[in-house]
């Protein structure tokens, strides 16, 4: 590469250093951003280093742009070029000292003196976030690559010295560390479950708990799951054993990233019908199964109270809550029949739809009639749910950013699912809570 592009007897790299020392920019900063621009590859014929573009419909070629300043994709190969054509970049000298001198002028000698402060502009002086290098989100740790790696392999002595790294800290930063996106296939969603071989109705990628009935006796069922990305790996599948009458088995799902997602299926035996023998053995066969044939259910009425405590959820005046992110509405309804099948549970949407066999959303209502009489309505609550839609993502996220910075009110149900700490208020706190959620770094907690 030093050969090809130097300009007579003078190679590029010495083009590199006698450019920098003039200007007054690392040499080794102007080097790493040619290799980040450039790549590696064959640059034969490329309009970037003295190939043939078009400019103004007029066909040219040997001017060089190392640089790729103000390139574009996507309007053919001239677009590569144009810049320097524009400045006369006609040898590779001038265009390693025309970008080089690009760099300080436009950018560290204003300050963004580093690679991450050139692809993000933090200043408050100027516009935050408008003067960017490059697009590439990823550059800065790509290219600090690439300059460790060149003091490693030409100097690696100067990598014991004392280094000095400019790290921009912002006001309330998150205690925990964020750590690089991991490398591979992150789809760790399941297209459909089936129970002996006949698919759950009602599958949804991302509902993520489900009833399934068993008759009374079922002692294992085989469960199967198809996973959407052939590159993930499913457990918990198989020929599984059926110990109680109410158990739950978990299917995890793995993506090729190592990110990890849970479906439960929630298994309800129905209960064995005792017969108790007759107490007076002449009594007539033909009456005998009407006293002697009962289920275990006991005949004891049950409170709203009594009700909830069996829901498997938590509740308060007004609210129901610990419901994680999917949660099937059946699981509610399947447990209050499991503990009392005379107990009535409904749930419908907030606009008043019922729902049966939906996962739940923050506002839904939920009606729980007692044996003795009694009843009452909750709201649901998903934490992070703010838009009720079921899930936690960037829209939801947008929702609390509006709230917390005040250009947006909430009514009582949205402030107590923005209220991710439950503290009584929506604040900045809550505001990071959802944003790592949505960024994969932590789970909002529901219970």
């Amino acid at each position: 590469w030093n050969r090809l592009y130097g300009n007579g007897s003078i190679g590029a790299s010495e083009s590199i250093v006698n450019s920098s020392k003039s200007i007054g920019i690392s040499a080794v900063h102007v080097a790493s951003r040619i290799k980040q621009e450039m790549g590696n590859g064959d640059y034969n014929g490329d309009s970037r280093v003295g190939g043939t573009f078009t400019y103004d419909g007029v066909g040219r070629s040997g001017y060089y742009n190392f640089f790729n300043i103000k390139s574009w994709s996507g309007r053919g190969s001239s677009i590569y070029a144009a810049y320097a054509y524009e400045n006369g970049w006609n040898t590779s000298d001038k265009g390693i000292h025309g970008g080089a001198a690009f760099m300080y002028d436009g950018y560290i000698s204003v300050n963004q003196d580093t690679i991450y402060y050139e692809k993000f502009d933090v200043s408050t002086n100027n516009g935050n976030y408008t003067h960017q290098y490059m697009q590439n989100l990823a550059a800065p740790v790509q290219e600090g690559g690439i300059k460790y790696n060149g003091y490693k392999n030409e100097n690696a002595s100067y990598l014991g010295t004392g280094i000095t790294f400019v790290v921009p800290v912002y006001n309330e930063m998150p205690n925990y560390v964020v750590t690089a996106p991991r490398v591979g296939n992150p789809n760790n969603y399941l297209s459909a479950i089936s129970v002996n071989g006949s698919s759950i109705p009602n599958f949804a990628y991302n509902t993520y708990n489900y009833n399934v009935y068993l008759k009374a006796g079922t002692k294992s069922v085989n469960l199967g799951a198809s996973k959407i990305a052939g590159t993930s790996s499913v457990n918990g599948v198989g020929n599984i054993a059926i110990n109680s009458d109410d158990q739950t088995n978990t299917i995890g799902v793995i993506a090729q990233n190592g990110r990890a997602r849970n479906y439960q299926v929630h298994f309800i035996r129905e209960k064995e019908v005792v017969v108790n023998p007759p107490s007076n053995p002449t009594v007539d066969n033909n009456n005998q199964n009407n006293d002697t044939q009962h289920n275990n259910t006991s005949s004891v009425e049950v409170s709203v109270s009594d009700v909830m405590n069996h829901s498997g959820f938590k509740y308060n005046g007004d609210y129901i809550f610990g419901i994680d992110v999917g949660t099937n509405v059946s699981i509610i309804i399947g447990n209050v029949s499991s503990y009392n099948p005379r107990a009535v549970v409904t749930v419908s949407s907030a606009n008043g739809q019922s729902k049966t066999n939906d996962s739940f959303r923050t506002g839904d209502k939920v009606t729980v009639k007692g044996t003795d009489g009694s009843s009452k309505t909750y709201t649901a609550i998903i934490f992070g749910d703010v838009s009720g839609d079921g899930v936690i993502d960037r829209n939801d996220l947008l929702h609390v950013q509006s709230r917390v910075f005040g250009f947006s009110n909430f009514d009582s149900v949205k402030d107590k699912a923005a209220d991710i700490n439950k503290d009584g208020k929506v604040d900045k706190s809550d505001l990071l809570y959802v944003q790592s959620h949505v960024f994969g770094y932590s789970t909002i907690k529901q219970g």
